[in-house]
C-alpha cells in the first residue's frame, strides 16, 4: 500500500499559524495535543514563492525557500515538517525537526532500501518533537498517520497539474 503526503505536525499554535500562511484546510487533532495540516502545491508555493529552491537531499519540497519560511515561525512552537512518497516499496520519507526557529534535524530514507520502520527519519524525528509512542508502537502509529495516506484524507481538494 502506498503513501504520499506533505504535512507539518506539531502543537496547535504553530500549525494553525502555519495553516493560515498556507491557505491549509483547518488543520486535524491527533492525540497528546497534536496537530497535523497538509500540505500541497499551492499551499507550498504559498509558503515559499514558486521557486522553493534546489531540494535538500532526499526531499521533494524543502528546499533553502521553504527552510527559510519554516524558520521564521520558530516563535509559535517546534514542528515537524514530512514527506512521504512511496508505493509498492519503492519511493521515500523525510522530516526536518524545526526547534526555536532553527533546524534541529532532517533525515531522508529511501524505502526501496530499507522499508519505513520505528527508527525511520519521520519516527525519529516525531520522537525529538515530544511524541511519546504508545505500548507496541511506534511514533508514527501512535499518532494514527497511516490513516493518511494521501492530503485528500486531510481535507485537502485534489489538485490537477
Amino acid at each position: 500500500m502506498g503513501h504520499s503526503i506533505t504535512a507539518i505536525i506539531g502543537g496547535p499554535d504553530v500549525v494553525a499559524a502555519l495553516g493560515a500562511a498556507a491557505g491549509c484546510p483547518p488543520a486535524t487533532p491527533l492525540v497528546q495535543g497534536w496537530s497535523i495540516i497538509p500540505l500541497g502545491e499551492r499551499q507550498l508555493d504559498r509558503l515559499a514563492g514558486e521557486t522553493l529552491g534546489a531540494p535538500t537531499p532526499g526531499f521533494i519540497y524543502l528546499g533553502a525557500n521553504l527552510d527559510e519560511v519554516f524558520r521564521s515561525f520558530g516563535a509559535r512552537g517546534d514542528f515537524v515538517y514530512l514527506e512521504t512518497n512511496y508505493f509498492g516499496g519503492a519511493g521515500g520519507q523525510a522530516a526536518a525537526l524545526y526547534r526555536g526557529g532553527h533546524v534541529f534535524r532532517r533525515e531522508a530514507q529511501d524505502v526501496s532500501r530499507a522499508p519505513p520502520s520505528p527508527n525511520g527519519p519521520i519516527n525519529q524525528l516525531l520522537r525529538d518533537l515530544g511524541v511519546v509512542a504508545a505500548f507496541g508502537k511506534d511514533a508514527f502509529d501512535t499518532l494514527g498517520l497511516g490513516r493518511f495516506r494521501a492530503p485528500e484524507a486531510l481535507g485537502l481538494e485534489f489538485e490537477e497539474e
